[in-house]
């Protein structure tokens, strides 16, 4: 208070100084400038050109979740509807819908204002049928008939889109990816890294490399994919996304409530992507208690900066405890995976709590930590078998190798993860 009238005797004493002439000009002047701010504060939101963030979606819907991630489609436009702040969503579509009476993939373009209004159209509170919406989306891009789970076709589509946005180095971006998934497992059985592009899919290297091909680091990529939630997923993304939104379990067929978390990716922060855990879980608890089927859910936010130091303490204990690992026993610990994927992974540190006489070492947990930003699962699921152990659930799974499982344990000495955790320091040859 005593600044302000200080401030405000000063100013007034060098207003007196000026002549009456000099005050006629400047108040009008004054005038002007202040409403020509307040313009500014109103309008500087509708400009395309600015936004916080970006949000890619790369959706492969050759298979059977043409319908599932259709609706997704509806659910971000209903979340951009509902944004503060303006925002550019971009789509890359390959799926059985036609859109626009386009049946080969494209990339369509939906842009809010945050006042409502999406691409130019007033939707706040409005309801519109599946195919207005699709057609109210800008094709900015066609594709010929293409596997999108090539590598090839990846980099150029992630390149043609991340080249649609200004690089003004403060503009950050976020990828969706929806598709089935099969966690770091290749194609064994019809299971995929990522993708189903018609049986076809993509390695989680692979797609990394696609990721920075486009000379961009994406902030998040969050995984509306199966099993994603693991120590090896994020140990291959680390160059490519500084965080990924992921579910340690399958994710529910209704995928993730855009509808209601859009908003958050949009913040561009840890604590928006928090946020949308939260709101993705609270979503699914709400289904649960109103016994809705197909209602279960594990959700955790992962800071892939800091995958390689929690690999390196990874080493530490297993290799310092190699001689408990040659038989086992797998059936103790909390498993993510389910029928053909049980023990794809599992509860990271309950594992290495059972190497220490069921205490977690403190310097593994607090690396633990530094990892897992933010976790949460739901203890009751439609169907029951996927309610999880709050107790022995951390929200990052790793794969310990299964002695009937060669193709498996075959495949896992390929991945970076392998070396990097030290599994290659124990002897396994039986397992292979």
């Amino acid at each position: 208070m005593k600044l302000v009238l200080i401030s405000s005797l000063l100013r007034l004493k060098y207003i007196k100084s000026l002549t009456m002439k000099k005050l006629f000009w400047i108040l009008p002047l004054t005038i002007l400038l202040m409403a020509c701010h307040k313009d500014d504060d109103d309008n500087w939101i509708d400009s395309s050109d600015y936004s916080s963030m970006t949000v890619f979606a790369y959706l492969v819907a050759d298979n059977n979740l043409n319908g599932v991630l259709q609706d997704n489609i509806i659910a971000m436009h209903q979340g951009l509807g509902n944004m503060k702040q303006a925002g550019s969503l971009y789509i890359y579509w390959d799926g059985k819908t036609t859109i626009q009476e386009k049946d080969t993939p494209v990339i369509l373009k939906y842009f809010t204002d945050g006042k409502g209004k999406v691409n130019g159209k007033v939707v706040k509170d409005k309801t519109f049928t599946s195919s207005e919406i699709l057609d109210m989306a800008e094709i900015v891009k066609e594709y010929p008939d293409q596997n999108s789970t090539d590598k090839s076709v990846m980099k150029q589509v992630l390149g043609d889109m991340v080249g649609m946005v200004p690089n003004d180095g403060v503009g950050k971006i976020g990828l969706v990816a929806g598709s089935h998934a099969s966690s770091w497992l290749p194609d064994y059985s019809r299971s995929r890294a990522f993708g189903d592009d018609e049986k076809n899919y993509i390695t989680n290297s692979d797609m990394a490399d696609a990721m920075s091909s486009t000379g961009r680091k994406f902030d998040f990529l969050l995984f509306d994919a199966c099993l994603m939630g693991t120590a090896e997923v994020s140990y291959d993304f680390r160059n490519a996304a500084n965080y990924m939104i992921v579910s340690a379990l399958e994710i529910p067929s209704y995928g993730f409530p855009y509808d209601l978390m859009l908003q958050n990716l949009y913040e561009a922060d840890m604590k928006g992507y928090q946020q949308a855990c939260q709101t993705y879980l609270d979503f699914y608890r709400d289904r649960v208690e109103n016994n809705k089927s197909n209602s279960w859910g594990t959700i955790s936010l992962i800071d892939n900066t800091k995958i390689e130091s929690f690999a390196n303490v990874f080493k530490e204990e297993i290799v310092s405890h190699k001689d408990m690992l040659r038989d086992y026993d797998l059936t103790q610990l909390q498993e993510y995976g389910k029928s053909s994927f049980t023990y794809v992974s599992v509860d990271s540190e309950q594992f290495i709590k059972s190497l220490n006489n069921n205490s977690v070492p403190t310097k593994f947990a607090n690396s633990l930590k530094e990892v897992v930003l933010f976790t949460g699962c739901l203890t009751e699921a439609l169907p029951s078998s996927y309610g999880v152990d709050e107790e022995n659930y951390c929200g990052l799974g790793v794969y310990v190798p299964k002695r009937n499982k060669h193709d498996w344990n075959t495949y896992f000495k390929t991945t970076a993860w392998y070396k990097a955790a030290g599994w290659d320091e124990i002897s396994f040859d039986w397992y292979f």
